[in-house]
């Protein structure tokens, strides 16, 4: 019923596997309900730039930001 707008950092594998989970376990069930997904490697840069991610792949395994939107 509330669809609301996520913001999720995304950490390495090193770190993650800690959590004994990955970046793409975290996510991918966003993207399967229907939220679109934009990505964004440089997110503390100045110029940083957000781009549409349809699935998560290897190169989102990395420290990152993702925003999903309902």
């Amino acid at each position: 019923q509330h669809r609301p707008i996520l913001i999720i950092e995304l950490h390495d594998p090193e770190k993650t596997a800690r959590l004994h989970t990955s970046n793409y376990e975290t996510v991918q069930p966003l993207l399967d309900l229907g939220y679109r997904g934009y990505w964004c490697l440089n997110f503390r840069a100045a110029d940083a730039r957000f781009e549409p991610v349809a699935a998560m792949g290897p190169e989102h395994e990395r420290l990152s930001l993702m925003v999903f939107v309902p």
